[in-house]
Order: structure tokens, then C-alpha cells, then sequence
């Protein structure tokens, strides 16, 4: 339940709140469930608050240190957090669709069922951020920072992430269908049972990534790096295999479903010999192998 004279402090904006911080040090503001729509707080300290179910569409929190604060459930549609600190926030099932979050610190924050479609985080520091099952659909994260970060079971679906840096993040089980990851950076990241049908990894780096059951359909692999990843039980169906590097020290654990037209587009005329040593060792036979296609 919020405190009415918490909220009135919020609605008067920064400086007001600012005074009140001066008045009463080390008092914990509570505006859970309050309705402060195009709050006007930019700049403002809210370490803390608990502001939990919170309705906030458009307001101005740019620069505003969240750190630690309460935003599970909050609605923040179309909210300004650029630049804003909200380091080890909990934003479990909070909405944060259209909301602008570029260069944002979110590092180890809890976005647990977060809805972040068409959300701006170009540049955000999301590492060690725990994003299972949030919504990234449609989001653009050019060059986030998402190092370690928990995004299993995730909604990334036509989300925009060239040159962002996933490495060693848990991607395991989620929809990357049509994601743009030219460039970006995934080594060591557990793909395992994602879905990457159309996504673009041109240029990407996905050295020791884990491919354990995941759907590569049509995927773009120019220039892609997978020197050392792990496949097997991987889907790998009218991927052009010839314009990838590294393959020569991929890993397979078991045999992977490789179509007839990824060996098709794989060559011209004759499938090179590290695509081929490839394709042997995720059990494609010497005969398919052999076979006009």
C-alpha cells in the first residue's frame, strides 16, 4: 500500500524529492501501486523504492538511479530510463514495451516475464541480468552488454543485437527467429534448443557456443565463427554451411538433421573438405554425401 504523501512527493518531480531526502535520510520510499503517469523525474534518487505495480507510462527517469529499487509488476509504457541506473532492480513482470533504455545499467537486475517489445537498450549494460522469459521482441539492443546474462526461454523474436556482446549468456530454449546478430558476440553462450530460423550471425563469433538441440532454418552464417561449438541434435536445414569458418574444430556429441538443401547450397560442384569433415562427424553418411543434389 503507498504512502499518499510518498506519492504526492513523486508528483511534484525531482526537486521536490530531493528536499524530502534531505528532510528525512535513510526513509524508504513507498509508492507501490501508485498511478504517476508522465512522472517527471529525471535525474531523481529512488535507490530502493519500492514502487512495485507502480503505473508510470511515459514518464521521464532519464538519469534516475533506481538501484536495488521495487519495480516488479510497475507499468512503464513508453518510459524515458536513458542513461538511468537500475542495477539490481527487480522488474519481475513489469511492462516496459516502446520504453527507451538506452545506455541504462541493469546489471544483475530481475526482469523475470518482463514485456521489453520494441523497447530502445542500444548500449545498455545488462551483464549477469536475469531475463528469463522476457519479451525482447521487435527490441533494439545495438551493442548492449548482456555478459552472463540468464535469458533462457526467452522472446527474441526480429530483435535487433548487432554487435552486442552475449558471451557466455544462457540463451537455452529461446526464439530467436529473425534476430539481427551480425557481429555480435556469443562465445560460450548455451544456444540449446533455441530457435534461430532466419536469424542474420554474419560476421557473429560463437566460439564453444552450445547447439544442443537448437533449430538453425535458413539461418545467415557469412563469416560466422563457430571454432569449437557443440552441436548435436541440431537442426541444420537450408543453411549455407560454406560461408561459415571453423568449422574444422566444431564438436558433435550425436548426429544433427542436416537437409538435403543445406548440402545443396553448401557447395558448388563439391562441398569443401572442412564442410564435409562437418558434415561426417553430425552423421551425415558418405553416400548423401556422395549423391547429386
Amino acid at each position: 500500500m503507498a504512502n499518499p504523501a510518498h506519492v504526492r512527493i513523486l508528483g511534484q518531480g525531482t526537486h521536490a524529492l530531493e528536499t524530502w531526502r534531505e528532510d528525512n535520510p535513510g526513509d524508504r520510499l513507498d509508492c507501490s501501486g501508485a498511478a504517476l503517469p508522465a512522472a517527471s523525474l529525471a535525474g531523481a534518487n529512488l535507490d530502493g523504492a519500492w514502487l512495485s505495480g507502480a503505473t508510470m507510462p511515459g514518464a521521464d527517469l532519464r538519469g534516475a538511479s533506481l538501484r536495488g529499487a521495487d519495480l516488479s509488476d510497475a507499468w512503464l509504457f513508453g518510459a524515458d530510463l536513458s542513461g538511468a541506473d537500475l542495477g539490481r532492480a527487480s522488474l519481475v513482470g513489469a511492462t516496459l514495451v516502446a520504453a527507451v533504455l538506452r545506455d541504462a545499467d541493469l546489471t544483475g537486475a530481475d526482469l523475470l516475464r518482463a514485456n521489453l517489445q520494441a523497447a530502445q537498450l542500444p548500449g545498455a549494460d545488462l551483464n549477469g541480468a536475469s531475463l528469463r522469459e522476457a519479451i525482447f521482441s521487435a527490441a533494439d539492443l545495438t551493442e548492449s552488454t548482456l555478459v552472463s546474462a540468464m535469458i533462457a526461454s526467452g522472446n527474441l523474436r526480429g530483435a535487433d543485437l548487432p554487435g552486442a556482446d552475449l558471451r557466455r549468456s544462457t540463451l537455452a530454449g529461446s526464439d530467436l527467429r529473425g534476430a539481427l546478430l551480425r557481429s555480435a558476440t556469443l562465445d560460450g553462450a548455451d544456444l540449446s534448443g533455441a530457435n534461430l530460423e532466419q536469424a542474420d550471425l554474419t560476421d557473429a563469433t560463437l566460439a564453444g557456443a552450445r547447439f544442443a538441440g537448437a533449430r538453425l532454418l535458413a539461418t545467415r552464417c557469412l563469416g560466422t565463427d563457430f571454432a569449437g561449438a557443440i552441436f548435436g541434435g541440431t537442426t541444420i536445414h537450408g543453411v549455407n554451411l560454406a560461408e561459415a569458418t571453423g568449422l574444422e574444430t566444431a564438436i558433435h556429441t550425436g548426429p544433427s538433421d542436416v537437409d538435403d538443401e543445406t548440402l545443396a547450397i553448401s557447395s558448388s560442384g563439391e562441398i569443401g573438405p572442412e564442410v564435409k569433415g562437418f558434415l561426417r562427424r553430425a552423421g551425415v553418411t558418405a553416400e548423401r554425401l556422395a549423391r547429386p543434389v
